[in-house]
């Protein structure tokens, strides 16, 4: 019976924590729950507080190797802000909650507790978002024209909770591997109410996403381990090239990517626009290529209309605001999580690396460079590939 109320009661600190660091985008838009927004703000000070108490008590505590990377990563936004005469505050609450949630996850919730708790919150979660478009279809529960010419639903619009619906498949999977060690049922209709959900926002960078996590799921877990293991190497580095020329060479108005967008994605007008903004994004970078610009330089790019934007390219948008070496230091954490996939035993790592790289793709069209999600994913994915740290339940 003990045993069972402290499980519980770790699902709901997960739950908890989820609330707090992952909250609904409605809460931060709609003017009314400005209030609800703010003592969300204090409750994640205190819980912050809380964990420094800990952690300068705790002097044998294990610090992985991600942790320090993804502190010097932050640590580096504070210096650009700082070189750029802006006061970093915004980046250092925002670094700050990032770190708290992925040290408080990583360090006092067991794997199986983090991936059940974090399922349960996001299920909620996205069948709210779910019931808002189906029963607010035109203008959503909230329309700020001003940021968006989307409508609003319970998770923003559709292009800001493509990267929610990634990292909520990504759990969904690996919780149920961990758990029954095969794929149930219930994953692929979850799936297709994800799909249906991004055809009603009209996303096409999340249908695309959301089919592509399908077309994983519906092949063997083996198949996947060993294809990933084998060929690692050599994806890191056709990735690392193809995105590098197609942004930063111009690669993307090359006549047959132009002529593919049009026929197959019927896209052409949204990639075209797109590449002219990661041309300027490309130029701003290099004006100020060791400190960026700055965590306050906001939508400074240029589109084909003469319109300030954002770099629409995480990539990009993270050397706009940092400089290039806040963009090394992002790829080497991406890469080394990644990476450390073929040096692991734990089958489960396997996914987890197959949806950090389902984001990357994303990254190239959608950004979020603080999206606390993809660093939640990327922690999971260095602990799974840590068979001896980890307790979980291998097919």
């Amino acid at each position: 019976m003990s045993r069972k109320i402290q499980i519980s009661k770790k699902i709901l600190l997960v739950v908890l924590l989820d609330f707090l660091y992952l909250p609904p985008m409605i809460i931060s838009i709609v003017p009314v729950l400005e209030y609800v927004d703010f003592s969300i703000s204090i409750l994640k000070l205190i819980v912050a507080g809380f964990m420094l108490m800990f952690l300068i008590g705790e002097k044998s505590m294990y610090v992985p190797r991600y942790w320090l990377m993804l502190a010097a990563l932050f640590a580096w936004f504070i210096i650009a802000d700082i070189g750029n005469m802006t006061l970093p505050i915004n980046t250092f609450a925002t670094s700050f909650s990032i770190l708290t949630y992925v040290i408080i996850t990583g360090y006092f919730c067991p794997i199986d507790k983090f991936l059940l708790g974090t399922k349960f919150y996001c299920v909620i979660v996205l069948l709210l978002n779910l019931l808002s478009q189906i029963l607010y279809p035109t203008n959503g529960i909230y329309h700020d024209y001003s940021r968006s010419w989307q409508p609003y639903y319970f998770c923003g619009n559709a292009n800001s909770f493509v990267f929610f619906y990634l990292f909520s498949v990504a759990v969904y999977v690996i919780d149920t591997y961990n758990r029954k060690q095969k794929l149930t049922l219930d994953v692929f209709v979850f799936e297709g109410i994800l799909i249906y959900s991004m055809i009603l926002g009209g996303s096409t960078t999340g249908i695309t996403i959301m089919l592509l996590s399908l077309v994983a799921s519906l092949f063997s877990f083996s198949v996947v381990r060993k294809w990933i293991k084998r060929h690692i190497r050599m994806i890191l580095f056709v990735v690392l090239v193809v995105v590098v020329w197609l942004v930063w060479f111009g690669g993307w108005n090359n006549k047959l990517i132009v002529e593919f967008v049009e026929n197959e994605m019927n896209e052409k007008a949204s990639f075209i626009g797109r590449g002219f903004i990661w041309e300027n994004a490309v130029k701003t970078i290099m004006q100020s290529p060791i400190f960026g610009h700055g965590s306050t330089s906001g939508s400074i790019i240029l589109d084909s209309g003469g319109q300030l934007r954002s770099a629409h390219n995480n990539y990009l948008e993270i050397a706009i605001l940092g400089g290039l070496p806040a963009l090394i230091l992002f790829v080497s954490i991406v890469i080394r999580c990644m990476g450390s996939v073929r040096k692991s035993r734990n089958s489960l790592c396997y996914y987890a690396t197959a949806f950090v790289a389902f984001f990357c793709v994303a990254f190239l069209v959608e950004q979020n460079p603080f999206y606390l999600g993809f660093y939640a994913l990327l922690g999971l994915t260095d602990a799974l590939s840590k068979e001896t740290t980890i307790d979980v339940a291998l097919p």
